[in-house]
């Protein structure tokens, strides 16, 4: 499956400031499905809106008398979530929801899950295979790990401009129009449950594979960039949902090189003078 591409990401996404909002769009997502989701905004709303983050705070400020009294929240916790009604933009939330608690069960299940009698928690930091740190769980950086190496999401970097970081690997296939669009990709390994060490663990595919489809896409895209303008590359769309349009000469775009964070900032002078085309 090829994710519609929008030139939003590029103009209204998490790097850039949203006109009307500036706090709009941080945090974007894409899910299992493509769809994108602003997880941030969304838990604003609590939960009547957001779900993930919320829920998650709820867990992180409870203490348990157990290690069994733990597993047994989050079990019921996902259970009760499972059994709500939900509309069809929550529905969406869910496909994160469930395999993230059901993540965090398989870490609190492991005989490598301790509970610590002092924070009245158990320490997760050895079956997940991340050291917190002292940190929670909902943090940006363990946030990104768990949505990306675990539940099979995609983010859209708010620091680094027209980037991608994924676990997947069909990436030519996956991010073909994102690609078109002189997108980067930034690879993580998978992370994958092993039942007999009771961990998780990390599972890269090798650097050295690239399966047939996979590379005929890569060379099929580094000839259209070099050869076709931008404006022009359009037509080479894999999804037909996905869609390319210039602004006028009128909307003047500054770009700044912030050179000490080594990154790309996107400083929108916007004048609406004419619609866009």
């Amino acid at each position: 499956m090829t994710i519609q591409y929008s030139p939003m990401y590029d103009r209204f996404g998490p790097n850039a400031s949203c006109i009307n909002n500036p706090n709009r769009f941080k945090g974007i997502y894409l899910l299992p499905n493509g769809k994108d989701f602003d997880l941030r905004y969304r838990s604003l709303w609590e939960h009547e809106g957001g779900f993930l983050i919320p829920y998650l705070i709820d867990y992180e400020n409870k203490t348990f008398s157990s290690k069994e009294e733990e597993i047994d929240y989050l079990k019921s916790l996902l259970d009760s979530l499972k059994s709500k009604n939900y509309s069809e933009y929550e529905h969406q939330e869910m496909e994160i929801v469930y395999p993230f608690f059901n993540f965090l069960i398989h870490c609190a299940q492991s005989k490598f899950a301790i509970y610590n009698e002092e924070k009245q928690k158990l320490d997760l930091s050895i079956p997940m295979g991340f050291n917190l740190e002292n940190q929670r769980i909902r943090e940006d950086r363990w946030l990104k790990e768990i949505l990306v190496k675990i539940c099979n999401c995609d983010s859209i970097e708010s620091q680094l401009y027209r980037t991608i970081t994924t676990s997947k690997f069909n990436v030519y296939e996956t991010f073909y129009d994102f690609l078109l669009m002189d997108y980067s990709i930034f690879q993580l390994s998978k992370k994958v449950y092993d039942a007999e060490k009771q961990v998780y663990i990390d599972y890269k595919q090798n650097d050295f594979f690239i399966s047939d489809s996979e590379l005929r896409l890569k060379m099929e895209l580094e000839a259209i960039r070099k050869e076709v303008s931008k404006r022009d590359r359009a037509k080479y769309f894999r999804n037909p949902n996905s869609t390319f349009y210039q602004f006028e000469e009128e909307e003047e775009y500054d770009w700044y090189m912030d050179a000490e964070k080594e990154e790309r900032k996107l400083v929108l002078n916007y004048i609406p003078k004419k619609n866009m085309k």
